[in-house]
């Protein structure tokens, strides 16, 4: 299946992807100090290589292919890196630090959705596959990529403020949280059309069973709704999110890059928390 026609999308420029990415990073931790993150041209504390060249500017649905470096006795793949050859982090000894790749952007290529927004290929029901996915062509669906750019970060900033970084927690200090989904394509009782079909026909009984069955037995709805009243008992929460069909995923990943957009500082290619 074909997916709709691409909206007009303006170049993500370096300030917004930065601010994008490093709004993300402020979420992630408590108490973020004050340090100037950016590319060389702006003298910041934290100098990332810039590496993504004009690829935010157009429309491909891929970067080229990420190199692997060690970080912590893990191998992670990173997208715009140029100089391999140099240390991921270099921590210099006048408070500033180097990061010789690229990692803002390829944060931001991930966290955006670039590549379901501009790739061209989608599965029977219109969505982006995971097969056409960078996480199943190299390998890494189970790698928090961007936790570990972020790590990279962390370690940056920790040098160049002296103060330690803590990541923010759920309530009663849980490190992490399990959002469970459920996938219903079709939330109706059922009984309607049959109930029908039997009276149209004068098939009173079979009418009646179906009458009876609705008034006597819980239907989808109602289910859902007894559950939504004690959730909050319990201290939980639902979402209702729409079909993800193709255009559903076109608007949404549009929606994340407009929000980039709004979040630009406009004036510098650093950002200062």
């Amino acid at each position: 299946m074909l997916p709709p026609p691409l909206p007009a999308v303006a170049p993500v420029a370096a300030e917004t992807r930065i601010a994008y990415v490093l709004r993300h990073f402020q979420l992630a931790y408590e108490a973020v100090p004050l340090v100037s993150i950016g590319y060389a041209d702006t003298q910041p504390h934290i100098e990332i290589a810039e590496a993504a060249g004009s690829f935010f500017e157009q429309q491909q649905p891929y970067p080229s292919e990420p190199t692997w470096r060690e970080w912590q006795g893990q191998r992670i793949p990173v997208f715009f890196d140029s100089e391999p050859q140099k240390p991921l982090l270099e921590l210099l000894s006048d408070g500033h630090a180097l990061i010789h790749a690229d990692i803002l952007s390829g944060a931001f290529y991930l966290l955006s959705g670039w590549q379901e927004f501009f790739s061209e290929e989608r599965d029977q029901h219109g969505r982006f596959p995971y097969a056409a996915s960078v996480q199943h062509r190299f390998g890494f669906v189970t790698m928090p990529v961007v936790n570990y750019y972020f790590d990279v970060l962390k370690t940056a900033v920790e040098h160049v403020s002296g103060k330690p970084l803590r990541p923010r927690c759920w309530p009663n200090g849980a490190t992490w949280a399990a959002f469970i989904t459920h996938d219903i394509d079709n939330l109706q009782s059922a009984w309607k059309a049959p109930a029908k079909a039997a009276l149209r026909q004068g098939q009173l009984l079979s009418f009646g069973r179906q009458l009876w069955r609705h008034f006597t037995t819980p239907t989808p709805g109602t289910t859902f709704n007894r559950c939504r009243k004690r959730w909050p008992a319990t201290g939980q929460k639902h979402v209702l999110l729409p079909a993800r069909t193709s255009s559903w995923h076109r608007r949404h990943t549009q929606l994340r890059l407009q929000v980039a957009e709004g979040m630009a500082p406009g004036s510098s290619s650093h950002w200062q928390f």
